[in-house]
């Protein structure tokens, strides 16, 4: 009977151990996945060993403007970077990252390791070249939670980069006197070279006016030009008094109209100031006239420019790679002897 007792205690056990392995396996097969799925973590509640299993991480890159066609400059880097890391931060060569990657076929891969599944990280792209196709951008990539046991090891995502685009000639016609009248004396326009020159010995009026048709314009199809401004600036080398300027009226001739703040432009020409314009799409172009009056008494030689550019300022840099946008165009009012 004591030997019957044993053999039944010892079954009973037998049946309760299976049955616990059967019940972890359903768990971490079953249970577990539909628990946490595609949730991740939020920042700060995994350390990397607490964790799930590390990820590589493949980034896709696609063209925004045509998101089937894959991106393959193989000047594209990117970095990966702790989801805490400052934007402002970015930019500088010190910041410490994770991983790096270059673009290959379409995609950067990731393949250190350090990323793992559950955490949140950032990834700086950028075109590393001096005048680069695309503009950079950041985002935040979301890993999933994996177990360690998971059979899972690259996470794959998409990031769309947006291609820069090109400014038209500014002036695309000559100049003219106000409301379209002949030039005064001692003016002449070279469309050609964006110029408008006066001739200080030969000026007549005691006010100079011109008329100055300004084409804001992105040429290039499938691009963007971000932040749009027009710069008022005097010529660095030879510079032209601000208190010339009587007064600078902008008046809408055709095409795309703009937001600009005001249409009298007097006091940001008097303090060479940003004029914020907004992004231009590949197609936009409009056409404005810009009146300019100038006091002959207040005349000396020199130059003044009339700059488009992207990113918010003449020269201005983007705060993810440091790097410039488009390339600049401008309408030089030029005084000479």
């Amino acid at each position: 009977m004591a030997k019957l007792n044993q053999m039944l205690t010892l079954m009973t056990i037998s049946v309760l151990l299976i049955g616990l392995a059967f019940g972890y396996m359903v768990y971490k097969d079953f249970i577990k996945p539909a628990q946490v799925g595609q949730v991740p973590f939020s920042e700060g509640t995994k350390t990397p060993s607490q964790a799930g299993k590390p990820l590589k991480v493949n980034v896709y890159l696609r063209d925004a403007f045509n998101p089937t066609n894959a991106i393959l400059t193989s000047t594209i880097k990117g970095r990966v970077y702790e989801v805490g890391t400052p934007d402002s931060a970015l930019s500088s060569p010190l910041t410490a990252y994770l991983d790096s990657a270059v673009n290959s076929g379409g995609m950067l891969v990731f393949q250190s390791m350090r990323t793992f599944a559950g955490q949140s990280y950032k990834v700086k792209i950028w075109d590393d070249t001096t005048i680069p196709i695309y503009y950079a951008k950041v985002v935040t990539v979301d890993l999933p939670y994996y177990s360690p046991e998971a059979t899972v090891d690259t996470y794959p995502t998409e990031v769309r980069l947006e291609a820069i685009g090109t400014f038209a000639d500014p002036m695309q016609t000559d100049a003219t006197g106000a409301g379209g009248a002949s030039l005064p004396a001692g003016v002449t326009s070279d469309a050609a070279n964006n110029v408008v020159k006066i001739n200080k010995s030969a000026v007549v009026d005691s006010t100079i006016s011109i008329r100055i048709p300004l084409t804001i314009a992105n040429v290039k199809s499938n691009s963007v030009l971000k932040n749009v401004v027009l710069r008022p600036i005097q010529d660095t080398s030879s510079p032209l008094p601000t208190n010339v300027f009587t007064s600078v009226i902008l008046q809408y001739k055709e095409g795309k109209s703009f937001a600009f703040p005001t249409t009298d432009i007097t006091s940001y020409v008097q303090s060479q100031s940003p004029i914020m314009i907004g992004d231009l799409q590949g197609g936009d172009s409009g056409i404005y006239y810009l009146t300019i009056n100038l006091d002959k008494g207040s005349l000396t030689t020199g130059s003044y420019k009339f700059i488009l550019d992207d990113l918010g300022n003449w020269l201005a840099t983007d705060p993810i790679a440091g790097q410039s946008g488009a390339s600049p165009v401008q309408i030089t009012i030029e005084v000479v002897q």
